[in-house]
């Protein structure tokens, strides 16, 4: 398999709508996330993913929310997905996560423009899904070797 952004957008739309808290919201993108991210490659091998990885963002997901400070939300979003890759380092088999790069919080404020017109919260959830996975597809793994692969 490899990853689809429609699979993130799909899922994520339940978390543009009908949540009662900042938790609760932090739990359903970092569940999407990990369904979405169970089926990324590097080099033909898959994540061993262990859930750690989603309480990770979860718990992060849940400071950025519940702050609402818009200068520092993309960094704080930014690190909560830098931290599912690499806190501790996602296995490739004898690979390991090693770089989870900037830019993400960057494409995530790109995405703010289209998502205040969006006329549904799919449309914004596919805007949204689209910037987190450009950005996931720059995580890099390396081999023993070294070889180092992109997430596909």
């Amino acid at each position: 398999m490899a990853l689809v952004a429609s699979t993130l957008s799909d899922l994520l739309q339940s978390t543009f709508r009908g949540v009662d808290s900042f938790a609760a919201a932090a739990a359903g993108w970092a569940s999407a996330y990990r369904t979405y991210a169970q089926s990324a490659q590097a080099n033909g091998v898959p994540p061993v993913l262990t859930g750690l990885e989603e309480a990770v963002l979860a718990g992060q997901l849940t400071a950025a929310f519940a702050a609402l400070d818009p200068n520092t939300f993309p960094s704080a979003f930014e690190a909560a997905f830098q931290a599912f890759w690499l806190t501790p380092p996602v296995a490739f088999g004898s690979g390991a996560a090693t770089l989870a790069p900037p830019g993400l919080g960057s494409l995530l404020v790109s995405t703010y423009p289209a998502n205040l017109v969006a006329p549904t919260s799919a449309a914004a959830a596919i805007n949204v899904a689209a910037a987190i996975d450009a950005w996931t597809r720059l995580v890099s793994v390396t081999f023993p070797g070294p070889v180092v692969a992109v997430l596909v």
